[in-house]
């Protein structure tokens, strides 16, 4: 699961910085990730029950992660865990350390904190909580 993990962000990472190399200008990123959220609740994705037009149209102009899996808890998915994991690159094991933790071993490289330095203006709306 770490390996999966952190392939995920590796691909992520690796592709926005190829693309940086090919390209005059950034590529622009948007990270949609939702609690409860599955592939098969998007129209574009072979949903034909559920109408999703603005989903749909970012399907078609991005890439979408249909067999990604992020163990979002020690026990079914869990927000915090899930949103920590995402934003630190950390396997649930280590994600659960606690903030103080996180903050000293992390400073500087969570994955918006990363864009930035890359010259990326980085946005986040939503709830947070993270740990």
């Amino acid at each position: 699961m770490k390996k999966l993990f952190n392939s995920l962000i590796n691909i992520i990472i690796t592709t926005l910085f190829l693309t940086n190399l090919s390209a005059a200008t950034k590529p622009n990123v948007l990270f949609i990730f939702a609690d409860d959220q599955c592939y098969k609740t998007i129209h574009s994705l072979n949903n034909k029950e559920i109408k999703t037009p603005n989903l749909d149209k970012l399907v078609g102009l991005g890439t979408t992660f249909t067999h990604a899996y992020n163990m979002g808890g020690y026990h079914g998915a869990v927000c915090v865990a899930s949103r920590t994991m995402l934003v630190t690159g950390k396997y649930i094991w280590h994600a659960k350390n606690s903030a103080s933790e996180l903050k000293k071993s992390l400073d500087g490289s969570l994955w918006p904190q990363l864009m930035a330095k890359s010259g990326y203006e980085t946005f986040f709306t939503g709830k947070w909580h993270i740990k």
